[in-house]
């Protein structure tokens, strides 16, 4: 019986054969830790989707007043699939669905521009259109919940914004945080209509003085050493007593608290959070789309560990979806070890030597 002479080399020289064996798992393991893991694999679904808001108009006016302007707009782009909307109380939405081929990015692109054309012809009081494509792999990998018992969650979600969200997006991969589970603070200011008329104001000129407070001027650049620095005037009120000092007519001193109420509260939460039974605000953590979804989550609880919190306040992680990544890794991982030891057995035991 004739024996293949590469097959017989081997053999042979076993030793040798087994550093290579060795030397190819090795190089297979350094290259499959550095692959990116993610729950569900990275597809691309032709799908774009226009958002608007008409806020105070019924799902009558928003049909005709903004979704199908939209449409018209958007029937002429090539490639649509499929068209259609939903027009609800102060809100629309078009989505367009190409058909598969067609390149979603420039489509995206082709889509912002029509809606751009037709933006004269909605309404004034309506938004800007927001044209977005849509991203599987867009929804947050983790979520923190921020809480402090006793604090009111408008002052949480203050120190959310402020502190603990601009650290979180330093962490390598993260794309964005989306906070939600408290009320916003806005400052409302009541006119007085008899205090108008007696002092002969126009609630135009209430309006104007409240827009000329929002102060937000550039005073130009300075370049230090190696960095550049921009510097901007702002100026905007950020409290009530501030707005009620504003001056109406500087003629006669007259000022915001002479023909208005000014209050500050909470506006109406649009959705409440509770973690373990109390409430919380919580921190949806995107990352980027090339980015690891394992090391950005390992990024972030690194984050929150070296952050000092107030006292009283405390930041845990509600959900984290990179565990079911992992156990999938670790299936992945425990099998290929089977298979490979149950290989292995297989020829040992139809070859019957360990060199071979």
């Amino acid at each position: 019986m004739r024996t293949n002479p590469l097959v017989a080399f081997f053999v042979e020289r076993y030793v040798f054969a087994t550093a290579i064996f060795v030397g190819l798992v090795l190089v297979g393991l350094l290259l499959g830790l550095g692959l990116g893991v993610e729950l569900l694999p990275r597809f691309s679904v032709p799908v774009v989707a226009v958002s608007t808001a008409y806020p105070g108009a019924g799902p009558e006016e928003v049909a005709e007043q903004v979704s199908k302007p939209l449409e018209d707009a958007l029937s002429t782009l090539s490639g649509v699939s499929t068209l259609g909307s939903t027009s609800t109380e102060g809100f629309s939405l078009v989505f367009v669905e190409f058909q598969q081929g067609v390149n979603v990015d420039q489509a995206a692109v082709e889509a912002s521009q029509k809606v751009a054309a037709a933006r004269g012809a909605l309404p004034k009081d309506a938004s800007a259109p927001v044209v977005q494509k849509f991203d599987p792999s867009a929804s947050p990998i983790l979520y923190v919940a921020l809480e402090a018992p006793g604090e009111d969650l408008a002052q949480v979600l203050r120190y959310a914004e402020r502190q603990l969200k601009p650290k979180l997006q330093l962490v390598p991969g993260v794309a964005d945080i989306r906070l939600t589970g408290a009320p916003r603070r806005a400052i409302r200011v009541l006119l007085d209509p008899d205090r108008l008329q007696a002092l002969g104001i126009t609630p135009g000129q209430v309006v104007q003085a409240l827009s000329a407070s929002a102060l937000n001027l550039p005073l130009g650049s300075l370049n230090a050493e190696e960095r550049r620095l921009v510097y901007t005037l702002r100026a905007t009120p950020a409290r009530a007593e501030e707005v009620a000092g504003l001056l109406v007519d500087p003629g006669r001193g007259l000022r915001v608290r002479d023909v208005a109420r000014v209050e500050e509260r909470a506006e109406e939460a649009s959705s409440l959070n509770r973690v373990n039974g109390r409430p919380a605000v919580l921190l949806a953590v995107l990352k980027t789309p090339d980015s690891n979804a394992v090391a950005v989550a390992d990024g972030v609880r690194r984050t929150l560990a070296r952050t000092a919190l107030p006292p009283g306040y405390r930041a845990e992680v509600a959900l984290d979806t990179t565990r079911f990544i992992w156990a999938a890794v670790v299936d992945t991982v425990k099998e290929a070890f089977l298979a490979a030891l149950a290989v292995s057995l297989v020829v040992l035991l139809f070859l019957g030597k360990l060199n071979s």
